[in-house]
């Protein structure tokens, strides 16, 4: 990514785009860009459909943290299956397998935060 570092702002709800899939829920995800320390930041929210998950176990190379809004399920974990309800905070290393699932019969509402290290600007 060029450009410039992405400078501190305030991403307001009616900014953001909420998608409906009709197999996991309602979804916004948001890519902010390169931070000044040089890392690419994601974040998104996502509403859980009841005995849904958002995709298969999987692995990324970003680092991750979800947070738990609302509701409650299982979050599949490097081979470990934990509880999580809402103020639930999930750190995921890069490379480990995890998945969240609504095990529960209302929607669960997460929030995830997703960042890969890079190389700092010049300057």
């Amino acid at each position: 990514m060029s450009g410039e570092p992405l400078a501190s702002r305030v991403v307001n709800p009616d900014e953001v785009v909420l998608t409906e899939h009709p197999a996991i829920g309602r979804y916004a995800h948001t890519h902010l860009g390169r931070t000044p320390a040089g890392t690419d930041l994601e974040v998104g929210v996502l509403h859980l459909s009841p005995g849904a998950q958002a995709h298969p176990v999987h692995t990324h190379v970003e680092e991750e943290l979800i947070t738990v809004l609302d509701g409650c399920g299982t979050l599949h974990l490097d081979g470990a299956d934990h509880e999580v309800r809402a103020g639930a905070i999930t750190y995921i290393a890069p490379h480990v397998p995890h998945v969240l699932r609504n095990t529960s019969a209302e929607v669960l509402t997460y929030q995830w935060v997703k960042w890969r290290a890079g190389s700092p600007p010049a300057g």
